[in-house]
């Protein structure tokens, strides 16, 4: 598999897009979650200008295997810009930030996705002792202003409640953003991790929890186009509740498109919050 990798590394090279069966050859080395690994490594290790090819293979990696590619990602953006290597510092925040929490100190100082909403994911789940570090970093005055606001949207993606109570103090009384309306700048920030400043305090206002809807089976056909196979979708092979929920009610007057559903709940699953 490692020779198949490196040789289809070796044609996009050459033919880019224009690959034949580009993503045929590419889902057949992700079938094996090693030759997913290595062909990551060395799409990264061959090409900075990121591609959709290298992102959808992120899906492929197993938890276990991130570790190779986060220390090669890090690497590689000590010695210079590559996107590849900063989507797999994206992908990592989103998936298993903890992956990264060893290492915040550097992720701080490479400062990769810097322009993007995702830059400070790393710091997301961050432990309350791995949290005081840059509680200090922020307090302390020699520490620049720009460094000082991405330390507060570091702070806040910890997620942590007294440690939002104090970025959310520590950014007021400093005026950290040189804003008249402070306070209501802020509440967008609180917003986008899932909290808000209300009756005097900051209180979360969604549920910590998630849900994920899996089609049945067979829902999809193996003559489906590859771009929506089942067997390419990593989140379309989850593992499911016994729970079932009927995809009925046609949207529109289009009864060969599988998407074009409404969901029909019998029972509200515990914990999903719905409002009319």
């Amino acid at each position: 598999m490692k020779e198949k990798a490196e040789n289809l590394i070796d044609d996009f090279k050459q033919q880019g897009w224009k690959t034949p069966n580009l993503y045929e050859r590419l889902f057949e080395l992700l079938d094996d979650h090693q030759a997913a690994s290595t062909f990551c490594l060395l799409f990264m290790t061959n090409f900075e200008k990121g591609a959709t090819i290298f992102n959808d293979s992120l899906s492929y990696i197993e938890k276990a295997d991130f570790s190779k590619l986060i220390v090669s990602s890090l690497d590689r953006l000590k010695q210079q810009y590559n996107e590849n290597a900063e989507a797999v510092i994206e992908y990592v925040s989103l998936q298993f930030p903890e992956l990264l929490h060893p290492y915040l100190d550097l992720i701080f100082e490479l400062k990769p996705n810097e322009s993007a909403f995702y830059a400070e994911y790393p710091w997301r789940n961050l432990a309350a002792d791995d949290i005081k570090p840059f509680i200090e970093k922020i307090k302390n005055h020699s520490t620049a202003l720009l460094d000082q606001q991405k330390l507060y949207r570091c702070l806040m993606e910890t997620r942590n409640l007294d440690t939002l109570n104090f970025a959310y103090q520590f950014a007021v009384k400093n005026n950290i953003f040189a804003r008249e309306d402070i306070e209501d700048y802020l509440i967008d920030d609180l917003e986008a991790v899932g909290f808000t400043f209300r009756h005097g305090k900051i209180e979360s206002y969604c549920p910590n929890l998630t849900f994920h809807f899996k089609f049945p089976e067979h829902y999809f056909h193996d003559d489906r186009p590859i771009h929506i196979n089942k067997k390419q979708h990593p989140t379309w092979r989850l593992a499911s509740t016994d729970k079932r929920f009927a995809f009925g009610g046609l949207i529109q007057d289009d009864q060969h498109n599988p998407f074009i559903h409404l969901i029909t709940f019998e029972e509200i699953p515990k914990g999903l919050i719905l409002k009319v």
